[in-house]
C-alpha cells in the first residue's frame, strides 16, 4: 500500500504503525493530513485508534481498511468521525481514490459498502426508547480494556491510559 501511495506525485507517508497504540502516538507526533488504517490493530484496534485521533486531530481525515463488512461495523465507523471505509479486496483498485478524496474532505466508501449503507437507512426502523448497545455505553478505556482482555492479556499487564 504504501508504494501504491508514494506513486502519487506530490504524496508522502509520513509514517507507519504496527499497533493501534503506535498509529495514535504517530498521528499525533508528525499531524497527517490523512491516516489509512486497518481496522484488525493489535492493543488498540483500528476504530478505537481513529476515535482517539479524531479527538486529538479533528481536522486529519482518516480511510479505515477492512477484510469484513457488516452493517454494525460500517455504523461504528461513520459515528467514530471516519469518513473513509476501504476493503481490502478493493484497496488496489480504490484506496487511492479515497485518499484524494479525502484530501478534498469529502467521504468515500467503496461501493459495496455504499451500497449497505443505502439498504441500511432505506430498512431502517426507529429506535424508539433503546438506550442503543451495550457497546455504545462502554467509555474508550473500557473497550480498549475488552480488547486487551479478548487478545490474551492479563489484567495485571494492561498499559495505563
Amino acid at each position: 500500500m504504501r508504494q501504491l501511495l508514494l506513486e502519487r506525485r506530490g504524496w508522502e507517508v509520513c509514517g507507519e504503525a504496527k499497533t493501534g497504540r503506535e498509529a495514535v502516538a504517530l498521528a499525533l507526533q508528525t499531524k497527517p493530513d490523512i491516516v489509512v488504517m486497518d481496522i484488525g490493530m493489535p492493543e488498540l484496534n483500528g476504530l478505537e485508534a481513529a476515535r482517539q485521533i479524531r479527538k486529538s486531530l479533528p481536522n486529519t481525515e482518516i480511510v479505515i481498511l477492512s477484510l469484513h463488512l457488516s452493517d454494525e461495523l460500517v455504523y461504528e465507523i461513520v459515528q467514530a468521525g471516519v469518513r473513509g471505509y476501504v476493503l481490502k479486496s478493493d484497496a488496489n483498485r480504490d484506496l487511492v481514490n479515497a485518499v484524494e478524496a479525502l484530501s478534498l474532505h469529502r467521504t468515500f466508501f467503496t461501493a459495496k459498502v455504499s451500497e449497505m449503507m443505502l439498504d441500511g437507512f432505506c430498512n431502517r426502523k426507529p429506535r424508539g426508547g433503546q438506550n442503543g448497545t451495550v457497546r455504545d455505553r462502554l467509555t474508550s478505556r473500557q473497550r480498549e480494556i475488552v480488547q486487551l482482555l479478548a487478545e490474551g492479556k492479563s489484567s495485571k499487564k494492561l498499559p495505563s491510559p
